[in-house]
């Protein structure tokens, strides 16, 4: 068994070269990787790989966000367009409460109503209890003036009806939030992430490093070029942690990713990472590489 001097899996130099086990591979300093590596076209154009072992994908995994106060949790049980609606309701009531009322008065004006006005505008003290009537009403507040008049009691019923409804809706639907909170992810998907600019250990020489640092600035994995951050094989027991408090990102193949994260739980009891439910590059092919036209190709296929 014989590392390279690298410790790294390798990635092509502008001279046609490469570096690590990929390097050791093409100038025939090795017969075989004692590892899997993930087969690329890049790497097919230096090296045999043989039948695939393993198929599995890529991922990335990020620390989980802790559950935090919302200031605007009393607002999500509806969504803005109920609230706009409901806004549009409140003044159409608001409105027909105050047509209403101002023809009650126009056909019935008592003495003691008179009275009690004191040359008061008719129109200001409707204007006041219409309103009072109406938003006492949708929040089930009392109110020290009822309503006279057997259209006016009708009106504000039916608004005090529709109003005792929607606080039961109301109410149940934030119970249900408050009982199953949701956490919010930083991304769970690769355009996500690209969006988030959080900065991605990826481990130097990998595969995925590869595929970031050759991809097209267009595309959502050249998109990663400015964040990515390799990651020395030595380093990587560092990054790993630091992945876990949440410093950054990291991009491994799933299988990795759940070792990483239940590692990490058996250690300290606690799950602190969430890998994204959705990968990318799948299915990645694992394989045993060989020298181009190595004959132990054939032999382990074979087997």
């Amino acid at each position: 068994m014989e590392a390279s001097p690298e410790r790294v899996y390798g990635e092509p130099l502008p001279n046609g070269s490469w570096t690590g086990l990929m390097g050791m591979l093409q100038r025939r300093e090795a017969n075989v990787t004692g590892t899997l590596l993930s087969v690329t076209w890049l790497r097919t154009q230096v090296v045999d790989f043989s039948e695939y072992l393993d198929i599995d994908e890529f991922t990335a995994l990020h620390s989980r966000p802790a559950l935090t106060s919302d200031v605007t949790g009393l607002v999500r049980p509806f969504t803005y367009q109920t609230w706009l609606f409901l806004l549009l309701s409140l003044i159409s009531a608001f409105a027909v409460t105050l047509i209403v009322v101002q023809r009650h008065q126009g056909l019935v004006a008592p003495r003691e109503e008179q009275q009690r006005r004191h040359g008061k505008a008719d129109w200001r003290i409707n204007l006041k209890e219409s309103w009072l009537w109406t938003w006492c009403g949708l929040l089930g507040q009392s109110v020290p003036q009822q309503p006279e008049g057997q259209l006016v009691r009708v009106v504000v019923g039916q608004w005090m009806l529709f109003s005792f409804i929607l606080a039961i809706v109301y109410r149940c639907v934030l119970k249900a939030m408050l009982i199953l909170p949701r956490v919010h992810l930083p991304f769970d998907n690769l355009e996500q992430l690209v969006q988030t600019g959080i900065h991605v250990a990826v481990g130097e020489g990998t595969s995925i490093h590869v595929e970031i640092m050759l991809a097209a600035n267009t595309s959502s994995v050249g998109q990663l070029r400015d964040v990515v951050v390799p990651v020395p094989a030595k380093h990587t027991k560092l990054y790993n942690l630091k992945v876990m408090e949440g410093h950054l990102a990291g991009m491994r193949t799933r299988t990795v990713a759940n070792f990483i994260v239940n590692d990490d739980f058996a250690k300290v009891g606690v799950c602190r990472a969430y890998i994204m439910s959705r990968g990318f590059f799948g299915p990645n092919i694992l394989s045993i590489a060989f020298p181009k036209g190595s004959q132990l190709k054939q032999q382990f296929d074979s087997m």
